[in-house]
């Protein structure tokens, strides 16, 4: 997979961005001193906010109406061959680099793996499309692997092209035995028809199907391509409401990324699939 596709999927390109735009504040605020600072803010500035912008964090949506206002407000002044007031200067300083540093505060915990354990002598059931399913019977799925890799009992239910209504017929086949399902679902969902809306609708549905007071449910976050943050936002939103711990979208894309890792950029090769049972495994804490 494109590395840089790997970096916007995987979130990180957010925090590239915040650190572009903090830069971009210390060269305005030296400005004044060295002239060539004001032209260097402009150059941080620009590619910091289209950075943010392109990740598709799940930020509310001031976080980036304010990031674009500034720019509206700034660059006249970047590019301004007079010296501008220092109440703008500085109240722009200082308004940009709270913005920055709250955004990332409250990002960084999505990229916080949780503290995840599976309980001894229960076995993992896999609810997931065609990245837990495989593409062809000759493949062994990364479940498969992760059972031989752990010794933990696995069953995969997921199938090809699931999307999160069709997974409704996978969580309708859990059994009591079932007590730790890990959801790897929704791809299917953004990338076709489905509006954020009604996928925050069926993800309810699907997690409320799954979930109960005897089994365990974590799910895989999803990875998503640029201006997507509305899909992101209603995971994370349905998993918060329903105490569904997800495993960062991070640590999914440093298996899709990898070097063959996928036979047609997303659908997981041989390598792909061990790669995934491995990142599954010490992610559970049983790697």
């Amino acid at each position: 997979m494109n590395p840089v596709v790997n970096f916007l999927a995987s979130g990180m390109l957010f925090f590239v961005g915040g650190g572009l735009i903090l830069a971009a504040g210390v060269c305005f605020a030296v400005s004044q001193k060295w002239r060539w600072c004001k032209r260097a803010a402009g150059w941080f500035l620009l590619p910091g906010l289209a950075f943010q912008l392109a990740c598709s964090t799940p930020l509310s949506i001031a976080f980036y109406y304010v990031p674009l206002l500034a720019l509206v407000i700034a660059v006249p002044i970047l590019w301004s061959r007079e010296k501008c007031d220092p109440r703008w200067r500085w109240g722009s300083l200082g308004a940009l680099v709270l913005l920055v540093l709250l955004g990332s505060g409250l990002e960084v915990r999505w990229h916080i793996t949780p503290a995840l354990s599976h309980p001894d002598g229960t076995r993992v059931t896999v609810i997931g499309d065609s990245i837990s399913a495989g593409i062809s019977d000759r493949e062994r799925p990364w479940p498969i692997v992760f059972e031989e890799l752990t010794g933990i009992p696995t069953r995969n239910l997921a199938k090809a092209g699931a999307s999160l209504e069709t997974a409704m017929l996978q969580a309708e086949e859990l059994t009591p035995e079932d007590t730790f399902v890990l959801l790897e679902i929704g791809g299917n969902d953004f990338m076709g028809e489905t509006s954020s809306s009604d996928f925050e609708k069926e993800l309810r549905v699907l997690l409320k199907a799954v979930k109960s007071e005897d089994r365990a449910v974590v799910m895989l976050e999803l990875p998503l391509p640029p201006f997507h943050n509305r899909y992101g936002s209603a995971q994370r939103r349905v998993a918060r409401e329903l105490g569904v711990p997800l495993i960062p979208k991070r640590r999914f894309m440093s298996v899709l990324g990898a070097k063959d890792a996928t036979s047609d950029g997303l659908h997981l090769s041989p390598t792909g699939h061990r790669l995934m049972a491995q990142m599954v495994a010490d992610a559970l804490g049983v790697g």
